[in-house]
């Protein structure tokens, strides 16, 4: 098997990378690097996966590559992995690609790369069941265990169990989360991340969310709060025009910066004593690390984030945050994992869906 694989938006660096060969090995010489031309530009972190592994892009697309230059690209391959093909806007590139390489007779497949999974896992008002897959299958970290009834008929038979194929190996990236300089005074440290970028989120959540932090870090100046908004919806640094949390105990990171750029949650877990985060692939990323984590659910209960505690009000931000002070944490370890377990079926096993794609 020829194996092509795009790296299109950030988050396909987690998902993607565990695929990724170190060169010089007979599985690397299968393997066919094809990177956006935005994402090598943004993203130092991928230029560094890419350098640990000893590789190089094949080929670089840009952003209006042309059906001709995606054939092009696709030469000689017999399988496409994408991480975030969609027929929505934001993933254009990687649907007209997988779009080709199924005129071309390639296998073609993308992997789930979020909890809520627009087109699988989530739907709204703006993102229903018109939104669908060019892939052939759609690896999903469970099978159509957690489908929602009302997935479209097309995507639930391109569903496949492939497990959840990462985390990426922390070694690459663990020697910048040395080199931060978190001015924490050796308090504990609870990470904070945000996609409030998302549309699903009401002012009112947001509102909620930004005057609890700031309640918490004056209630809680034993602990240290890192906050980390999303690598690109960047909401609270670049997107948010009004008054942000702000107190000696919190650094707001910004995402923009190389070294924020580098590190995404799983590879500062390791710095972390707890989580709190909106709803996001975070939450997994926090128990798959053993770290105790919180979703704020302001709204509404989150089905998908399962036994895990669910923040609904100041007071529970406060409860949970408290039980971390006193490291009366309880039962959270066999918590933690069964919400692992109900989410995936396997857990850094990216030869499971290797081995799909070559039948």
């Amino acid at each position: 098997m020829k194996l092509a694989l795009f790296f299109h938006l950030s988050g396909d660096i987690d998902m993607l990378g565990p695929f990724l060969s170190p060169a010089g090995t007979d599985q690397a010489a299968e393997e066919v690097v094809l990177v956006a031309e935005q994402l090598l530009k943004n993203s130092p972190r991928l230029s560094i996966l890419l350098g640990a592994r000893g590789r190089a892009p094949t080929v670089i697309l840009p952003a209006d590559a042309s059906p001709e230059s995606l054939r092009k690209a696709l030469e000689g391959c017999t399988a496409l992995l994408t991480s975030s093909e969609t027929s929505l806007r934001p993933h254009r590139l990687a649907h007209a690609l997988t779009q080709e390489a199924n005129a071309l007779g390639l296998r073609t497949a993308t992997l789930q790369h979020g909890v809520e999974n627009v087109g699988l896992t989530y739907f709204d008002d703006r993102q229903g069941t018109d939104v669908l897959f060019a892939s052939q299958m759609v690896f999903s970290w469970n099978g159509t265990a957690q489908l929602p009834g009302i997935v479209a008929a097309e995507t639930r038979a391109k569903v496949v169990d492939g497990g959840l194929p990462g985390p990426l190996d922390d070694q690459v990236f663990a020697p910048w989360r040395e080199r931060l300089n978190i001015p924490s005074n050796g308090r504990r440290i609870v990470g904070v991340f945000e996609n409030l970028h998302w549309t699903r989120f009401s002012d009112a959540y947001r509102q909620s969310f930004l005057a609890d932090l700031q309640a918490m870090t004056e209630a809680f100046p034993q602990l240290f709060f890192l906050m980390k908004p999303h690598p690109e919806g960047r909401w609270l640094t670049q997107r948010f025009g009004g008054k942000r949390p702000a107190n000696e105990n919190l650094l707001v990171a910004d995402p923009a910066a190389p070294v924020w750029n580098l590190l995404t949650a799983p590879s500062l877990m390791p710095l972390l004593e707890g989580v709190i985060t909106t709803p996001s692939k975070v939450a997994l990323d926090a128990a798959i690390a053993g770290v105790p984590v919180g979703v704020a659910a302001y709204d509404a209960p989150y089905e998908m984030y399962g036994p895990l505690p669910q923040l609904q009000s100041r007071g529970d931000w406060q409860a949970f945050l408290s039980a971390i002070d006193a490291r009366n944490t309880g039962n959270t370890p066999a918590m933690l994992q069964d919400y692992v377990s109900r989410t995936a079926s396997s857990v850094g096993q990216p030869a499971r869906i290797r081995q799909m794609l070559a039948r």
